[in-house]
């Protein structure tokens, strides 16, 4: 699973950010606790609400279990615009 993920996103990562991101900052959490309850989600949008030199904020509109909602992606960038860290708000 983790040679997934890095295929997908690891050009995107800073060196050395991808893992903490996927297994300390709640990807891996939000996905393993939907499979635990049975429950099915499902990203309806996602957009760019803020951005500056090392961050961009990213709302990300959801139906979980069929009812719709939303949860605030944070990204801190390095000096080369690569991701640094997410935090799921």
């Amino acid at each position: 699973m983790r040679a997934n993920w890095e295929s997908a996103l690891g050009k995107y990562f800073a060196p050395n950010c991808l893992e903490p991101a996927i297994a300390n900052d709640g990807i891996i959490r939000f996905l393993a606790q939907c499979a635990m309850n049975g429950q099915k989600s499902i990203v309806n949008s996602v957009e760019l609400s803020e951005e500056g030199e090392l961050y961009q904020n990213l709302p990300v509109h959801y139906t979980l279990d069929g009812e719709k909602t939303e949860a605030l992606v944070k990204f801190s960038l390095d000096k080369d615009g690569l991701i640094a860290c997410v935090i799921i708000d």
